[in-house]
């Protein structure tokens, strides 16, 4: 079950809810943070580790191979720089709306608050969830009655960005049609969840750059 169906389920009954209830949740959040922490750990490793890695695969493979092997690598490393810009535009987005909503509601943190939900914004799968928790803290302590109104439109305009231009982000940056980018995503998080969709699409970008490249280098290896 997804993670929303564990708070559907409370909410939906509150008036028999239990600590048992509320317990419930904490299992499958846990085993969500442990593995985005493992996730972030072996990518970190990875990147590293990058040079060491490929010197042993070259070890290991035939001379033949070594440009595959390098194309490949090459795929790769500009797949996830590019996941990495679109992490980095979300955050910036992110950021520069807080502060127009914070500041039209004249919120007097609004730059230093943006600017901590800009980042938090920009951590992969949760970041728009806990991007809302800054302004949400600083609008209940500044302008209480506001406050709701405030959470609202954030979370209204972090459902606009990350759904509806979302899809174009991602596809522009990937270069995948915004149609193949909403079924990979759909696919990913049915498969393995949020941590499924995260890197659905960069995994789908490159098996289709590596492909198409090998799909030419075989036509021209029967046209010769």
């Amino acid at each position: 079950m997804p993670y929303r169906g564990y708070f559907l389920k409370l909410f939906q009954k509150p008036h028999r809810s239990s600590i048992s209830d509320y317990t419930s949740i904490i299992p499958p959040i846990a085993q969500f943070f442990f593995n985005l922490i493992t996730i972030f750990i072996l990518a970190f490793y990875l990147i590293v580790e990058k040079e060491t890695i490929a010197r042993e695969i070259y070890q290991l493979t035939p001379k033949s191979w070594h440009k595959n092997i390098n194309f490949v690598q090459k795929v790769i490393d500009q797949t996830f720089a590019s996941f990495l810009r679109v992490q980095l535009l979300y955050g910036v987005i992110g950021g520069i709306t807080t502060w127009l909503v914070l500041t039209a509601f004249q919120i007097k943190l609004a730059i230093s608050t943006s600017i901590i939900a800009g980042v938090l914004t920009a951590v992969p799968v949760i970041g728009p969830i806990i991007g809302v928790f800054p302004p949400a803290i600083v609008a209940f302590i500044e302008n209480p009655p506001s406050a709701l109104l405030i959470i609202a439109i954030l979370l209204i305009v972090q459902q606009v960005i990350f759904n509806v231009l979302g899809a174009k982000i991602i596809s522009k940056a990937f270069k995948i049609n915004p149609v193949i980018v909403v079924v990979v995503l759909l696919i990913g998080f049915k498969v393995a969840g949020a941590i499924g969709a995260l890197f659905a699409v960069p995994l789908v970008s490159i098996a289709i750059v590596v492909g198409h490249e090998f799909h030419n280098y075989y036509l021209e290896l029967k046209e010769n």
